[in-house]
């Protein structure tokens, strides 16, 4: 990453930092934060394992929305375009501290068509903030990649679920059912005994050489079942700027708010935040007094 792209890349943070600030101050009640933050030497399984108690997850249960679970338990995510001029072209997520004292963490995430894609980049963010908080030696990318594996499918569940012959086909039930990605899983199996390393160069070639028949694309890039969901998109954000300042208001009124930012970056930043399929939020003005303010609330269960 050029150091352009680096300074890109943290205003972004620095104006979500803002807004959440912001609303605070227009006494909006946001979700407490659930995050743990692990002492050094965590291992990645209990690493994961931990996030998901946090989380109010069964071990066996798989995420249905990695993205609304993240929310409804503090952590800020961001929907941005990487690929226009000064972004980090090359990466598809980064994550940081934001907020006065940087308790507040968000994930900022490319907004790509390939949903498969768009959950292991948001797990493997989750990793870096639950156990690299404070530090940066060792293979912190190869920890974060084993951690968002298993935070969106424990190995005990892996185990019982391998396919006896595992092939590509074989893999695409847990693929739909854990919402990984068939590349991500053949990792986990192999980080966990399952496949050999004939077999995970085998299954490598055969992502490399098949081609999807609508796309075109070689199965390494665009991966069968890529449009059976619509990508994850964040809420949470979008819903912080409504509650604080109202649904209908104008941007410039919001620019204005928070500290001058450009009206067109906030567009550029609300826009990403949700498709139409998306299950909506509600801001609910609290019935408790003392509160006096709103709350972002999301309905539905914890997944």
């Amino acid at each position: 990453m050029t150091r352009g792209e680096g300074d890109q890349l943290a205003a972004w943070g620095r104006l979500i930092g803002d807004l959440i600030q912001q609303a605070q101050g227009r006494s909006v009640i946001l979700p407490d934060l659930r995050l743990p933050r692990l002492p050094n030497g965590t291992s990645p399984v209990e690493a994961a394992a931990a996030t998901r108690k946090a989380f109010g997850l069964d071990h066996e249960q798989p995420i249905t929305h990695l993205t609304r679970v993240l929310e409804r338990n503090g952590v800020y995510v961001a929907a941005l375009d990487f690929s226009t001029e000064l972004h980090a072209k090359h990466h598809d997520a980064f994550s940081t501290w934001v907020g006065p004292v940087f308790d507040w963490p968000l994930i900022a995430v490319r907004a790509v068509s390939a949903w498969e894609r768009t959950r292991l980049s948001i797990a493997h963010e989750i990793g870096h903030l639950v156990m690299h908080y404070v530090r940066r030696d060792g293979d912190l990318e190869a920890e974060a990649f084993e951690f968002a594996a298993e935070l969106l499918m424990p190995r005990s569940a892996l185990r019982e679920s391998w396919p006896g012959q595992a092939t590509l086909m074989s893999l695409m039930p847990l693929k739909r059912k854990w919402g990984m990605s068939l590349s991500a899983l053949i990792e986990h199996g192999f980080r966990n005994g399952l496949l050999a390393e004939a077999q995970r160069t085998s299954l490598y070639k055969q992502l490399s050489n098949k081609r999807d028949r609508m796309t075109g694309e070689r199965w390494r890039v665009t991966e069968p079942g890529w449009n059976e969901r619509e990508p994850e998109r964040p809420l949470l954000i979008a819903k912080v700027v409504e509650t604080a300042f109202g649904a209908g208001a104008d941007l410039a009124d919001v620019s204005a708010g928070v500290c001058h930012w450009r009206a067109d970056l906030l567009q550029q930043l609300l826009a990403a935040q949700v498709t139409a399929r998306v299950p909506g939020a509600s801001a609910v003005t609290t019935a408790d007094d003392r509160l006096g303010g709103k709350v972002i609330a999301f309905p539905g269960s914890r997944s």
